[in-house]
């Protein structure tokens, strides 16, 4: 072979190489195209048909991962399960092996599937084998503490929250307290009410846990009924009722003492009513108990202990005030401290 014909068979290479790179990008772009309308679908749960048919109409074997490194036949299997095609969602996820198995991705989706199939041994069994797979992932713990509240095995629930020291999501103890809740009688009451306890520490502000642990440590009836005083006492406060506004304050606090609102406007209510020693105590428990970072119940008790003649440790309050930006303490602490 002569130096030109090896020039042709380089140019004839280099142009096939060239043209495969260009399928081969045309196909990771158009994959790319259709991936962020999937991954918008899957991020809000809102599933629509444009996105569904667009799946369906490109090759989910390459590339085999999307960006988020969620397998491509995962995300179609899990289209064909929300418009209502599960048993074709559960044969393409037999047909084609998971790209990412240690998402458990596979595991999670069947497992749903059969929940909502009825086939609940099979639903527990793979959420089972996805929770142990991929352990401090929300939705796997959910999935098999969900399984077993259904097979009413109490016992197994806490021993899967208890492998676990300390969760960082608010969902893990969200969950536990949930499925739990009716099973407290027959389980150790002790432990679910200190976990109770634990997320309301951990997280003060989450409305969501301190319904929840409330339920729990409190029953439902009085939950509700201290969230029925609380606004009845807000209507108090804001008509200059004081005098209603604490009785319904107080009684909120007695029925739901883990909601520090109701305690914190006992103490502002007292304030109202130049009660300021009685304030106090309200202030102190808000402080010591709960780790809220607002910073109004320095604030309250500041007042109150200024009102009362300690204005020495009244400005060190309103200086903790201040750091956590409670923009009231600054005023009275200029005209106030020196």
């Amino acid at each position: 072979m002569n130096r030109l014909d090896r020039s042709k068979y380089l140019l004839l290479f280099i142009l096939l190489v060239g043209l495969y790179a260009v399928y081969v990008n045309y196909k990771v772009y158009n994959s790319y195209v259709v991936q962020t309308g999937v991954t918008q679908n899957f991020n809000t749960k809102k599933f629509d048909k444009e996105n569904y048919f667009k799946l369906q109409n490109i090759d989910i074997t390459f590339p085999n991962l999307s960006v988020t490194s969620f397998p491509m036949s995962a995300f179609l299997a899990y289209f064909h399960f929300v418009n209502n095609q599960p048993i074709k969602a559960l044969k393409l996820m037999d047909s084609i092996p998971s790209a990412n198995p240690y998402l458990y991705a596979y595991e999670s989706m069947k497992a749903e599937i059969f929940n909502s199939l009825g086939t609940r041994d099979s639903a527990l069994y793979y959420a089972k084998l996805a929770h142990e797979g991929l352990p401090l992932n929300v939705r796997h713990f959910q999935q098999y503490i969900q399984e077993l509240a259904y097979i009413e095995d109490s016992k197994t629930i806490t021993e899967v929250f208890k492998k676990r020291n300390e969760y960082r999501d608010f969902q893990f103890y969200k969950f536990y307290l949930a499925y739990i809740m009716k099973f407290k009688s027959q389980e150790d009451s002790e432990y679910i009410d200190s976990i109770a306890k634990l997320a309301i520490q951990r997280f003060p502000n989450n409305d969501e846990i301190k319904a929840i642990a409330s339920f729990v440590l409190y029953g439902q009836e009085n939950v509700e009924k201290s969230y029925a005083l609380s606004k009845e006492g807000e209507k108090f406060f804001n008509t200059n009722d004081f005098e209603y506004a604490l009785q319904a304050f107080k009684k909120a606090s007695e029925l739901n003492p883990g909601d520090y609102t109701f305690i914190e406007s006992t103490g502002m209510t007292y304030i109202k009513l130049n009660q300021f020693e009685n304030a106090i105590p309200y202030f102190e428990k808000v402080i010591d108990s709960f780790k809220i970072k607002d910073g109004k119940s320095e604030y309250g008790l500041a007042i109150s202990l200024k009102e009362t003649g300690d204005l020495k440790t009244a400005c060190e309050w309103l200086s903790k005030s201040i750091d956590r930006g409670f923009q009231p303490a600054y005023k009275l602490f200029s005209t106030t401290c020196k």
